[in-house]
């Protein structure tokens, strides 16, 4: 009898505990999510931006807490990098006409040779 009472007394003070435990568990999930004040609830939507392309930021348009719309810039980012691709870009794709034309110019110079083209050409 002694040891059911004492069982019963371990398991109740253990669901009393969890229960305790989920219960600050909660409430500190509440105040976190909407905390208060005396006067009243404070409630903060914070929204995370971030660019499509990478780059340095030189200007941030917009001061703390200022309202925003849809299309307003919230950030300038480098443009000296973009034009450096840009040019990269365009002497890649020079380069790969550039080529096609070596191997056409090559290719129709075989074609009229005929048969005289070595087998390892």
């Amino acid at each position: 009898m002694n040891w059911t009472r004492s069982v019963i007394r371990v398991l109740l003070t253990l669901i009393v505990l969890a229960l305790a435990i989920g219960l600050g568990r909660t409430m500190w999930d509440i105040y976190v999510l909407a905390p208060w004040t005396r006067d009243g609830r404070v409630r903060v939507y914070v929204v995370d931006a971030a660019p499509e392309v990478s780059g340095t930021v030189v200007a941030v348009p917009v001061v703390d807490n200022q309202f925003v719309h849809k299309g307003d810039p919230l950030f300038v980012l480098d443009p000296v990098r973009f034009r450096l691709d840009i040019d990269a870009a365009r002497a890649r794709v020079a380069g790969a006409e550039e080529d096609l034309k070596l191997r056409s110019s090559d290719a129709k110079r075989r074609m009229g040779l005929g048969g005289i083209v070595s087998a390892e050409e």
